[in-house]
């Protein structure tokens, strides 16, 4: 940090605190509208920030998925999958889902287990 940055961070910390163009200011809650949710902004793989702009283009081009598919190179059942899947409140939506599978029993395995029980 240099004397420069030094002297600015205590100026605006000492001398400026609770003033505002030379008045009093009291903030009462936070001074940009919506700022935590900014810090609740999840870090988006490669493919999700790409179907991300999908939407951007989307949403800029008249809600036209035909053209967003040309623009993009998908088919449009492609995007309207994930468009189903978009919440813009909840990009985490946006991401691969794993293809794992979730260790159900198929009948032929339960009814293997159930002999040597």
């Amino acid at each position: 940090m240099s004397s420069l940055d030094k002297f600015l961070v205590k100026f605006f910390i000492i001398e400026m605190k609770g003033r505002y163009n030379g008045c009093i200011m009291s903030v009462y809650g936070s001074i940009i509208p919506g700022a935590r949710s900014l810090a609740d902004i999840p870090e988006l793989s490669k493919r999700a920030r790409q179907r991300l702009k999908w939407f951007d283009y989307y949403n800029s081009h008249g809600h036209n998925a035909r053209l967003t598919g040309r623009y993009s190179g998908i088919i449009p059942q492609t995007f309207y999958r994930w468009k189903r899947r978009y919440n813009p409140k909840h990009i985490e939506g946006l991401e691969d889902r794993s293809h794992q599978t979730l260790g159900y029993l198929t009948p032929s395995m339960f009814f293997e287990q159930q002999k040597y029980h």
